[in-house]
């Protein structure tokens, strides 16, 4: 019998849009490369640097429908799927970080060391607590109706859930007009 205590960890990450896709297996532990996307501003890439607690064994890649090995060569296409295995491991201990930026893969690099510098899911949860406390409590609301009530607040937290602001931690970004 397997031991319940032990588990192996997978993760099934997509990048994909038409204009296309890159991915690149840095190390046994980190992934980086970007997604185009035309959502709020036409064209615009979103790079990422994904950072695994723990190794990863292997990475299996499918790009455009067709598997490819996974290496240090970056892989590029409209639709690439990588599929990440680590373990065994024990319960409940394989985390992943991820930072994004606007502007570039490094910019994501320095974004994750700021925003989340260790592997400490509780950490993370308070302080993002903390933070949605600060901003929530700026705005006291003397609203008597319930319904009333919930409806202001949840307007106020959808306002604040996307930022206009879309910069990285060293200030830099990239505006509509590249």
């Amino acid at each position: 019998d397997p031991d319940p205590a032990v588990v192996r960890a997978h993760l099934v990450a997509e990048f994909a849009d038409r204009r296309g896709a890159h991915l690149h297996v840095e190390d046994q532990r980190k992934l980086s490369g970007y997604r185009m996307t035309h959502g709020w501003a036409k064209d615009r890439a979103v790079y990422f640097v994904m950072e695994f607690s723990q190794p990863f064994d292997h990475v299996d890649v499918n790009v455009d429908g067709k598997v490819v090995r996974a290496g240090q060569t970056p892989m590029e296409g409209v639709k690439i799927r990588a599929a990440v295995s680590c373990g065994p491991l024990p319960k409940n201990t394989a985390l992943l970080k991820v930072g994004i930026s606007g502007t570039s893969v490094e910019n994501a690099r320095k974004n994750l060391a700021a925003e989340i510098p260790d592997f400490d899911f509780d950490g993370v949860c308070e302080s993002a607590a903390a933070a949605w406390n600060q901003a929530l409590g700026s705005i006291e609301a003397d609203i008597p109706d319930t319904d009333t009530r919930k409806t202001f607040y949840t307007g106020m937290y959808h306002g604040l859930s996307s930022p206009t602001t879309y910069s990285d931690v060293d200030g830099t970004y990239r505006g509509q007009d590249r």
